[in-house]
């Protein structure tokens, strides 16, 4: 997985980053992972052609910074149109042999309004048959619970999401294990599935409108 992180403020003593965040979770499921900084659209779309360049790896491009109006918001440098850098970042000539479908290759927006359903059609659009899929916000929404709901996100997608004994709703969540005490888990290959498994989960993303758009196959 490649994250994508812009700084988040404009003080030299903010240190704020969701670096120890995603440390902690991929060792915790063994994924491996590559950090880039970016300040403006050009660092931006150096770092996003690797995941059009590669066939395989990076598999999920994730990016964390402040977003508004629908733009990536630079704390330095002017706003980012995301839609402008996809396009340069993913040219047509790489767009003539399309990544195997297992790669599933996607984006996960980490920042504020910079996904709702129509913007994520649209950057889908742009970029040939490379992505997959592309999640994100629609609204504002916390910074730490935004990364709480992201990490969740990038959970069910890797590992699955927890079964429940459906039975035993009224009393509550009961997670279903297998003979050996271990969790049994369930996973999608659709990425809009596993965020709507986050929005029943997680309350937070319901309201910030968090979502997902899989890219429909076309028809001959």
């Amino acid at each position: 997985m490649l994250v994508l992180e812009s700084v988040w403020g404009d003080e030299l003593s903010d240190t704020t980053s969701v670096r120890p965040f995603l440390e902690g979770w991929a060792r915790a499921l063994e994924l491996r992972v590559a950090f880039r900084t970016f300040h403006d659209a050009r660092d931006l779309g150096v770092w996003l052609a690797e995941l059009f360049a590669r066939q395989s790896y990076p598999s999920v491009c994730y990016i964390a910074g402040h977003g508004q109006g629908g733009r990536l918001s630079g704390v330095v440098g002017e706003d980012i149109n995301l839609m402008g850098v996809l396009r340069k970042a993913d040219p047509p000539r790489r767009r003539r042999v399309p990544p195997p479908q297992a790669s599933r290759k996607g984006i996960l927006l980490g920042a504020c309004e910079t996904g709702s359903p129509q913007r994520r059609r649209r950057l889908l659009d742009a970029t040939g048959a490379q992505l997959s899929w592309i999640a994100g916000y629609e609204r504002e929404v916390p910074w730490l619970e935004a990364t709480l709901c992201d990490l969740l996100f990038l959970t069910y997608l890797f590992e699955g999401r927890v079964k429940q004994d459906e039975s035993s709703v009224n009393k509550g969540p009961v997670f279903v294990c297998d003979k050996d005490d271990d969790f049994m888990t369930r996973g999608s290959r659709s990425a809009q599935t596993l965020a709507t498994w986050v929005r029943e989960d997680f309350p937070v993303a319901k309201a910030a409108g968090f979502g997902a758009t899989d890219r429909t196959p076309r028809k001959r």
